[in-house]
């Protein structure tokens, strides 16, 4: 199993190189979004220097493919993580996909859903999606409870009905309520 650390934008280059030499021997995969994005690109890039073995994830709340271009082009990561839902769906982050595959660059979505496994499963350079736990953790249920038929992960892997049309979800539309302004 793979051992990814989420840092959710809260650390900073001293700190991240610190705990990065205290749990090299651990195998960690990659520490995600240890910096704040945005303005990062150059701290993203030495810090990506420091910590190396261990990869760095950035991206999930970048929102524009000029921001994306920046990421890749200036080697600013190691693995690019677009999230689709609000970075304008999937036309965009095919772009995001297009621009990393010259560098070799992974691209794993953000966060967890029907869309990102769609997006997973029509990109090359895409090698697994996250998948969020909800609830108590004590079972896997669906990440929103919105949607009919949302996909759920059995051993690890998410399959995908060829069936059924589109994303192949439903909304439950007994669970939406009329808008009043």
């Amino acid at each position: 199993m793979e051992i990814m650390v989420d840092c959710y934008l809260s650390w900073d280059i001293e700190f991240t190189t610190r705990v990065a030499e205290r749990v090299r021997d651990l195998d960690i995969k990659w520490f995600e979004d240890p910096l704040q994005n945005g303005w990062a690109t150059e701290s993203n890039r030495i810090l990506r220097d420091r910590i190396s073995p261990i990869l760095l994830a950035t991206g999930n709340l970048e929102y524009h493919p000029k921001a994306f271009h920046d990421i890749i082009h200036n080697h600013a990561t190691d693995i690019i993580q677009p999230e689709l839902q609000w970075m304008g769906g999937i036309t965009p982050g095919r772009w995001v996909a297009a621009m990393a595959k010259p560098y070799d660059m992974p691209v794993i979505p953000h966060g967890a859903s029907v869309y990102n496994y769609h997006f997973v499963m029509s990109n090359t350079n895409s090698p697994y999606a996250e998948y969020l736990s909800v609830g108590k953790g004590e079972d896997i249920q669906p990440i929103f409870g919105i949607l009919e038929g949302e996909p759920l992960p059995v051993n690890g892997k998410v399959t995908l009905d060829p069936n059924k049309p589109g994303f192949g979800v439903e909304l439950k539309r007994e669970l939406l309520a009329p808008f009043k302004s």
